[in-house]
């Protein structure tokens, strides 16, 4: 009995360990402390692992922004996958350009109704075709037209039309001074010369992909004055001429690179070699 007594710790501290006890597991059992935690410290496959447990568009989200500071770039796409973040994943594709990525986020966003993400997608997939067709469906016909003067003048009639006919029953006064710019050729004789500039301009660009490293031959290209071609000779061909550069399959900036990195691990081994035994 006496050494019972003598191992049997105070009932004051059995109350405190049994406390504390009670606080470790509730921490432990807290999932949103521990995730909240997680992420506190930048522990990115911690919380991966509660978020994916626990399914939550909030943790995917605050794991989506977490993951994209530590330049876990992979992580960062599936967490903002999960949690719908169509405007984190636009900032994603289009910096590291990601066609394939875009592609399918336009698409998304389109059925989703998520406009301006899908707008925002398939310009920079210069898909002017979709562009165009998301301002019709969402009845924006006025930005539509704009739209169609500028990018492609050949379907100017088509969506002046639809305007026209949108603003008939509410506004007929005003529907019959919308005038489509192709029916008065002296007054708008640049759009005609646009018009066949747009056909030579989307048939050279939907043909190849130009990589990103042939930015500044590409740039200057575009720069080209086509209009003035057509101004100086309206029958001119512009199939002599072209806007997409002689295509680089390596990257000279890569080569450096790699080559600097080779030349780094040399001298580290010479180093290496060099030190005394």
């Amino acid at each position: 009995f006496f050494f019972l007594m003598i191992r049997r710790p105070p009932r004051s501290t059995q109350s405190r360990s049994s406390a504390a006890s009670d606080v470790y597991k509730r921490q432990v059992q807290d999932q949103d402390h521990k995730f909240d935690l997680a992420v506190h410290l930048g522990k990115v496959d911690e919380a991966f692992k509660i978020a994916k447990q626990e399914d939550s568009a909030n943790k995917w989200k605050q794991l989506g922004d977490l993951a994209l500071i530590q330049g876990k770039v992979k992580v960062a796409i599936q967490a903002l996958e999960a949690s719908e973040d169509l405007s984190g994943l636009l900032l994603i594709y289009s910096s590291l350009g990601m066609k394939d990525g875009l592609r399918k986020l336009a698409e998304k966003a389109q059925a989703t109704t998520k406009t301006n993400v899908a707008f925002t997608c398939y310009f920079l997939l210069n898909d002017i075709d979709k562009c165009l067709e998301i301002l019709i469906e969402s009845k924006r016909l006025p930005e539509a037209a704009l739209f169609a003067k500028t990018y492609c003048p050949s379907k100017i009639s088509s969506v002046v039309d639809l305007w026209k006919q949108d603003i008939q029953k509410e506004h007929p006064i005003t529907a019959q001074k919308i005038a489509d710019p192709l029916d008065y050729p002296d007054e708008f004789s640049d759009l005609v010369m646009a018009a066949k500039v747009e056909q030579f301009i989307r048939g050279q660009r939907n043909s190849v992909d130009v990589p990103a490293h042939q930015y500044v031959e590409y740039n200057e290209l575009l720069t080209q004055d086509f209009f003035k071609v057509l101004q100086e000779d309206p029958d001119q061909d512009l199939s002599q001429y072209s806007v997409i550069p002689e295509i680089k399959k390596q990257n000279p900036i890569f080569d450096l690179l790699k080559q600097h990195e080779q030349q780094g691990n040399e001298e580290e081994h010479f180093q290496d070699v060099d030190e005394p035994i």
